[in-house]
């Protein structure tokens, strides 16, 4: 055949991580005569593997035909793929002398001669060449300039960097000429540069003066200072007049000068007022560090929406000396982010959780400190309360808490003040077998928070049996605490039950244990309410 096309290149293609078939248009008597280079988007090459990273087709073909990367994988939008005509620089035609003419033999030797021409000539156009009546000499001294080059292309890439500054730089010379001889005067003023800040922070109050200087200059004639005797002149030794005043450090007031001479005037310092304005001091400070208090706002589930709904009754609080007052009683949902107003949320932050102690807080608006709300939350301190913009939350107002269940929803209970009686006990413990549990977390108690415990206690003490059940703050040494049922029996099993009270924790544990000193039995701890004692209740 005959090699009619100059064309020795395909590409470069750009690669889209999608398209895996590149063309090449020119002739290829085998497939190893293919080059195919892969850029990567940082300007790095690589030269693909045959069957490893891509496959041929078309060899033969005088118009070509194409490659497929699926072995390797599609180019990235950041990659290209180019195909150069590769032949080798080898002749592997051997023609015997005598031997049989193959013109099919020679033509290919000949078409593999032409494509490595034509490869050679692709080379040749991206190589720098000089001009043919260069001289060696000519040619000798431009390989030492590039080599030169080389050695200094650090300092010329950093050069490049800042090129773009240099005509800016030159067009400032005649500037910086003219500064120079102000040097002395710029490092004068560096050295007043605090005092240049200090008159900055009061320009406003250096303008008022400077728009109202002669009041300020009249003022500087009249008060006359500091003195333990009465003037006789005035500061620039002119005669007093009428108004004239000074301070008489003697007896620590202002004196006023008029026509009977130097008098004070009513804002005289005397011993005696000083010791009336203490007394009267201490009076007005003992009459505001009031305790806090709450009077009524007490909590309770709503009568027609139990599950979700509190109402909270009228009444007034005091707490870190701020106070608020409610003159009816106000609604929020539990089930809800916390809004204004009865019939609002009720949350400070997420959605309701199941099995939590909610405590509940009193807010107070910033804009009209006579409008109050209520807000309810995790936190057992009104410090971690999420509070919303435009209130403030009482300093430690919390007035109450309440509880929910494994849905949700408030467990059923009625508040007396600070009695919170559960609507239905919750057992807490059941066991035949002796238990100690010093730090126990009741189900049916606030978390968080120390409150009075009201239990009920129950234990059996089989025939020729004894046992004994207690309950207290902390482990009690000996056979007793705040809450105890002991019961011995020689012949019969007997069963006891009693009510019982038993302070929890700050953090609402408390300790229980059951002891069978001898024979069998067992024992039920249940709770059904507490006593709220941390809030300040007064009688309503």
């Amino acid at each position: 055949m005959t090699i009619s096309s100059t064309n020795n290149r395909s590409g470069p293609y750009p690669g889209n991580a999608v398209t895996t078939v590149f063309d090449y248009d020119f002739f290829i008597a085998d497939e190893r005569h293919l080059l195919v280079i892969k850029r990567r988007a940082n300007g790095d090459e690589e030269i693909l593997t045959l069957s490893a990273d891509y496959s041929v087709s078309g060899v033969g073909n005088p118009e070509g035909g194409s490659i497929n990367t699926a072995t390797s994988g599609a180019p990235s939008g950041l990659e290209t793929i180019t195909l150069l005509l590769n032949v080798p620089f080898t002749q592997e035609t051997e023609l015997e002398n005598q031997g049989p003419f193959s013109a099919k033999t020679i033509e290919t030797a000949l078409d593999v001669a032409a494509q490595r021409d034509l490869q050679l000539s692709e080379r040749l156009d991206r190589a720098i060449v000089v001009s043919p009546t260069s001289t060696p000499t000519e040619i000798a001294e431009l390989i030492n300039g590039v080599l030169r080059l080389a050695s200094i292309i650090e300092a010329v890439t950093e050069l490049a960097g800042v090129a773009q500054s240099i005509p800016p730089t030159a067009n400032v010379a005649s500037q910086i000429a003219t500064i120079a001889p102000l040097a002395a005067q710029v490092a004068a003023v560096a050295a007043i540069a605090a005092q240049t800040v200090a008159v900055a922070a009061v320009a406003s109050d250096v303008e008022t003066v400077a728009a109202n200087i002669q009041d300020v200059t009249n003022f500087a004639d009249v008060y006359l200072g500091a003195s333990a005797v009465n003037p006789v002149l005035r500061a620039d030794g002119s005669a007093l007049r009428d108004g004239d005043l000074y301070f008489n450090s003697a007896d620590r007031g202002m004196r006023v000068y008029g026509g009977a001479g130097w008098v004070p005037t009513d804002g005289t310092v005397t011993a005696a007022k000083i010791s009336d304005l203490q007394a009267d001091r201490d009076a007005i400070a003992a009459k505001l560090v009031l305790p806090d208090f709450v009077r009524g706002l007490v909590p309770n589930p709503n009568a027609g929406v139990p599950l979700t709904n509190l109402d909270i009754s009228a009444g007034d609080a005091r707490f870190g000396g701020k106070y608020i007052s409610f003159g009816t009683v106000l609604t929020k949902r539990l089930n809800a982010a916390w809004s204004a107003g009865t019939g609002g949320g009720f949350l400070d932050t997420g959605a309701v959780a199941a099995s939590k102690t909610y405590h509940v807080y009193v807010l107070r608006k910033l804009s009209d400190i006579s409008v109050g709300d209520f807000i309810a939350s995790l936190s057992n301190s009104s410090a971690g309360v999420t509070v919303p913009a435009g209130w403030e939350i009482l300093p430690n107002g919390r007035i109450g808490s309440l509880l929910t269940n494994v849905s949700s929803q408030i467990v059923g209970f009625k508040q007396y003040g600070s009695r919170v009686k559960l609507n239905a006990n919750i057992q807490e413990l059941a066991s035949s077998a002796a238990f100690d549990f010093p730090t126990y977390n009741p189900v049916g108690l606030p978390k968080g928070i120390s409150t009075d415990a009201r239990l009920f206690l129950q234990a059996q003490a089989n025939a020729n049996s004894a046992v004994n059940l207690r309950c207290d703050t902390d482990e009690a040494v000996g056979t007793t605490g705040d809450a105890n049922l002991y019961i011995n029996v020689a012949a019969n099993a007997t069963r006891l039950q009693i009510g019982a009270k038993a302070r929890s924790t700050v953090a609402g544990l408390m300790w229980v244990r059951f002891d069978i000193v001898v024979g069998t039995g067992d024992c039920i701890v249940s709770t059904h309410g507490w006593d709220d004692y941390t809030v300040p209740r007064v009688p309503a």
